[in-house]
């Protein structure tokens, strides 16, 4: 029952609140659709990890993240494109598809190298394979910024804009969830709120359509630095909320 409150308000609540702030504000479209589809994005999937090194709860950020991924193909596409009409120059049902097999194919996949490798083998080689998710958060760190030094040259007051919106969007989400679980007590409270910010932004790059998400696309890549600069620096802050000072 916990687990499924949590992920209505990391699914739903959070973006149809997102979304009529945006809109009081009127702020510009392409803004309000990106933030929109932030807030309703999966938690990112380092999330746990980062829990763990910031002193948070792990398990409840890891719970979060799995049980939210794997219901995003079904709440993204109805909240996006049917209850908030945003126009994502894609079907809900085809975005739907899309979620679901790149999910799914992720879960897969896992399985059949977890089968095939082994779990004693997977343990042997810890850190072997952490260094291989690094190499490959720098890749995706290297390709998400293709064509944004251009975009920022271009346009640095639409890059300061949408940059401001991301690291306020990141603070206003964290605050939000934070607050909603106070009941849990300080430590757990701040665990979903650090979940209810930092959104895997990546996986809705890998589905979206390119053509005319200009400004989602440099929302998304702008969107990285509070998802992974942020937790780090509100380390302290941390520590000194859960000891009560």
């Amino acid at each position: 029952m916990l687990v499924s409150g949590l992920c209505f308000l990391v699914l739903v609540a959070a973006p149809v609140v997102v979304w009529a702030a945006a809109t009081a504000l009127r702020l510009p479209a392409g803004l309000t659709t990106a933030l929109v589809l932030m807030a309703a994005a999966p938690p990112v999937m380092s999330s746990p990890a980062l829990s763990m090194l910031v002193g948070l709860d792990m398990s409840l950020s890891l719970t979060v993240m799995v049980s939210a991924t794997f219901l995003v193909p079904l709440t993204l596409p109805v909240i996006a494109g049917g209850i908030l009409d945003i126009d994502l120059e894609i079907s809900a049902a085809n975005l739907m598809l899309r979620l679901a097999g790149m999910v799914g194919g992720s879960v897969v996949l896992a399985y059949v190298l977890r089968r095939g490798i082994g779990r004693a083998r997977l343990k042997r080689r810890k850190k072997e394979i952490d260094g291989l998710v690094l190499l490959f958060m720098v890749i995706f760190a290297v390709a998400v910024m293709d064509g944004v030094a251009a975009r920022i040259g271009a346009e640095p007051a639409t890059a300061a804009l949408f940059l401001g919106a991301a690291i306020t969007g990141y603070g206003v989400l964290h605050l939000a969830g934070t607050v909603a679980c106070g009941f849990m007590g300080r430590r757990l409270a701040l665990t979903v709120g650090l979940s209810t910010a930092n959104r895997n932004m990546a996986l809705l790059l890998a589905i979206l359509p390119a053509a005319g998400n200009a400004d989602l696309f440099l929302f998304f890549a702008l969107g990285q630095f509070p998802n992974f600069m942020l937790p780090m620096l509100m380390r302290g802050f941390y520590g000194r909320v859960m000891k009560g000072g």
